[in-house]
């Protein structure tokens, strides 16, 4: 029997860009509710913004 268990993984690059993180995290899990489960990893590329993966916490 195929494994019906749905995971979706979502990368999102970042640089100074806290602002749009709240935005950005609610609209992924608004749209992915067709999966099972859902995995964000955010990258920062050096931000020199101290509340960026703050904001993402």
């Amino acid at each position: 029997m195929p494994d019906t268990h749905k995971t979706i993984t979502f990368g999102i690059p970042c640089y100074n860009s806290s602002e749009y993180m709240d935005h950005c995290i609610t609209s992924i899990l608004e749209g992915s509710g067709f999966a099972d489960d859902v995995e964000i990893v955010i990258v920062d590329d050096g931000s020199t913004k101290d509340d960026t993966l703050v904001k993402a916490q």
